[in-house]
């Protein structure tokens, strides 16, 4: 982006940096570590005796909301699902446990 003909300095940073929409920074999966933490969710679930038919779904659920989402949304579906008795108290603590040592920020 180049200054304008008889464009000043201020006015030019004024245009080029404060003017930006800023966005909130929010707590996400981190995504370089995708298949460690699909395979640690895997563990998680079958240890907990979650039934096979809601393995993949939660398994997927988890990672959508938390990759595209926030952390925080993926961690209430965590516990609404642990309302609904689909998981029990261990296996949701250790699931967001997880989440949060796998979260960034972005």
């Amino acid at each position: 982006m180049k200054r304008a003909y008889g464009e000043t300095l201020e006015q030019y940073k004024d245009k080029r940096y404060y003017n930006r929409a800023s966005t909130r920074r929010t707590s996400m999966l981190n995504m370089h570590r995708e298949q460690s933490f699909k395979a640690d969710v895997n563990e998680i679930l079958q240890m907990g005796k979650v039934e096979a038919k809601h393995q993949s779904s939660i398994r997927a659920t988890i990672i959508t909301k938390a990759s595209r989402d926030s952390i925080d949304s993926a961690k209430k579906y965590i516990r609404e699902k642990q309302k609904e008795n689909i998981l029990n108290v261990d296996t949701a603590n250790a699931l967001i446990n997880l989440l949060d040592r796998y979260s960034t920020w972005r």
